[in-house]
Formats: structure tokens, C-alpha cells, sequence
């Protein structure tokens, strides 16, 4: 993964190891809903004209979304403090 890949860069390499034990069983469906926002990004850039949803579905897909980048945030921020990194 292309995560998993920019972060070895830097020596991190427990990053989506310490994701999951931050979300805990929110993990797989906050990532399950990253997959769905982007394909529902795509089929309706691309004109899909199947395309359905209602607002408050889109509201509770966002829900999910920010929950997993405010954790995975909070867990490179973590990695790095303890790197003594400066910019942290």
C-alpha cells in the first residue's frame, strides 16, 4: 500500500498496526468507508448516472472518514514525537 510505503520511508513501519489498536473495531469499517467514499466519488465525477444516495447517508459516510484521519493523524504524530522530531 501506498501508506505503508511513504511511511517506511521515514522508518515507521508499525503504522497500521497502531491505527487498528487505536480504533479498535472501528478500524475495518473506517476503512471500509474511505473505499466506498472514493468509489462514490468516482461514479459520480466519472456520470454514473445509477448513482443514488441520500444526504445523510453521505453525512454518515463523512462521519466514519474523519473519526479514521483524526486517528491516523494522532498515530504519525505519536511516532514522530517519539522520533524526536522536531516539527512535532
Amino acid at each position: 500500500e501506498a501508506k505503508k510505503e511513504f511511511f517506511s520511508r521515514f522508518g515507521y513501519t508499525s503504522y497500521e498496526y497502531d491505527l487498528k489498536k487505536r480504533l479498535k473495531a472501528n478500524f475495518s469499517p473506517c476503512q471500509n468507508m474511505i473505499d466506498q467514499v472514493v468509489e462514490q466519488r468516482n461514479k459520480i465525477a466519472h456520470g454514473d448516472v445509477v448513482t443514488t444516495g441520500r444526504p445523510i447517508d453521505v453525512f454518515n459516510m463523512i462521519e466514519l472518514v474523519k473519526q479514521y484521519c483524526r486517528e491516523a493523524d494522532c498515530v504519525v504524530a505519536d511516532w514522530f514525537k517519539a522520533q524526536k522530531c522536531p516539527i512535532r
